[in-house]
């Protein structure tokens, strides 16, 4: 993947064979937008911007990177998803910056944009408003405030709007399957984002919109035309690495999800009752916990994007019942209680399969889990007897 990658930037851009030098002292300013691929870690997986401008009124070369994060103040995943994550403005110099993509093994590729005299005029001064103290911190947001967001709009409003202008019209995409093509690295990231996105998720995300992620702003800014110029004057690959661009496809999941619901169906299906009914009261603390996690998350969380979706038809709150059912079902109890209730459920999960499938969100990785344990608890308790022989 980094192999074709640097292939494909090379033979797109013939100007990556130059230096992507900073200005010298007494130059006007040169500014260049610094991509580096995903890293390893789950919050390095969407990849990093970086605006690095020299020249001008500059006496040394500045990186402004809207990615520095304190997890000594907050633990990152839980204030993610309370939506109370606080990300802040680091200026250094570039060295620092392509220093850590080495160490981490990712690709950094530098873009010289081409903005005429009076957006660099536009530009100089928002820099440094944003470089004071008072204004580096800001709310962390996944779709409209991060490292790539704040790049664009500054960049837009150098140009006057004229950088949205250019980039409109309709990607193919959705919100949803941009995350997942970055998190099919981390599987349990995947899968928990992919239940809990909500269906707002599967909305269509248009140019502009898709300027989130950092390779998509690269993109971008290649297709941009500014007055009839390119708005990207050269491109450089200023470090290579292992760490490669996600994916253009976003991950199914369902070939790992697949083989475990089978596993699953079959132990309910297969073992005696006393196995099979712990496997069904496994289904409902997983399926139902999920389910209610997500409600939660909907109603607590300050960030969007989390709550019902068709996944809900497979494992929502109401699945959380085959727990105590499962476990009743072990000890001898409750046959035919688990038998209607497993019913109903595998039944809303066959419903929602057929509304994945004229809708579009993709339930398939879900519905591969759940589905089959579900089916197999209804099939298996109506053809034998509750108890623990």
């Amino acid at each position: 993947m980094t192999s074709l990658a640097l292939a494909w930037l090379l033979l797109h851009h013939p100007a990556s064979a130059q230096t992507c030098a900073p200005a010298t002292p007494g130059e006007p300013m040169r500014v260049y937008l610094l991509t580096m691929s995903p890293g390893q870690a789950l919050f390095a997986r969407f990849g990093h911007s970086v605006l690095w401008v020299s020249g001008g009124p500059l006496r040394r070369g500045l990186a402004y990177s809207w990615g520095a994060y304190d997890s000594s103040k907050e633990e990152p995943v839980a204030a993610f998803l309370a939506g109370t994550m606080h990300y802040r403005l680091d200026v250094s110099t570039v060295e620092p910056v392509l220093e850590r993509a080495q160490r981490a093994q990712r690709i950094a590729v530098a873009q010289r944009i081409d903005l005429p005299p009076q957006a660099i005029a536009r530009l100089a001064p928002l820099l440094s408003e944003a470089g004071q103290p008072e204004n580096r911190a800001y709310p962390y947001h996944w779709r409209d405030q991060n490292c790539a967001t704040k790049v664009r709009d500054l960049l837009d409003l150098s140009l006057d709007g004229q950088l949205r202008a250019s980039l409109t019209g309709p990607t193919g995409r959705t919100w949803r399957g941009e995350v997942l093509r970055h998190l099919a690295v981390h599987p349990l990231a995947w899968f928990g984002w992919n239940f809990m996105a909500a269906g707002e998720a599967d909305r269509p995300v248009d140019r502009w919109g898709g300027l989130f992620l950092p390779d998509r702003l690269r993109e971008g800014l290649d297709a941009a035309r500014i007055d009839g110029r390119p708005l990207v004057a050269e491109t450089c690959v200023l470090r290579s690495g292992a760490s490669g661009w996600a994916p253009e496809a976003q991950s199914r999941g369902w070939f790992w999800t697949s083989p475990v619901g089978a596993a699953w169906a079959a132990g309910i299906g297969g073992l005696r009752a006393r196995l099979g009914g712990a496997l069904v009261a496994l289904l409902g603390i997983v399926a139902g916990g999920l389910g209610l996690a997500t409600a939660f998350l909907a109603g607590t969380t300050a960030i969007d994007g989390i709550g019902w979706n068709l996944n809900w038809f497979a494992a929502s709150p109401l699945t959380l019942a085959l727990g105590p059912a499962g476990v009743a079902y072990a000890f001898g109890r409750g046959r035919r209680a688990i038998a209607s209730l497993s019913a109903l459920l595998a039944a809303l999960g066959v419903v929602g399969v057929g509304v994945a499938v004229v809708g579009v969100q993709d339930t398939a990785a879900i519905s591969a889990l759940f589905l089959p344990p579900l089916l197999a608890t209804a099939w298996a308790t109506r053809r034998r007897p509750a108890g623990p022989a």
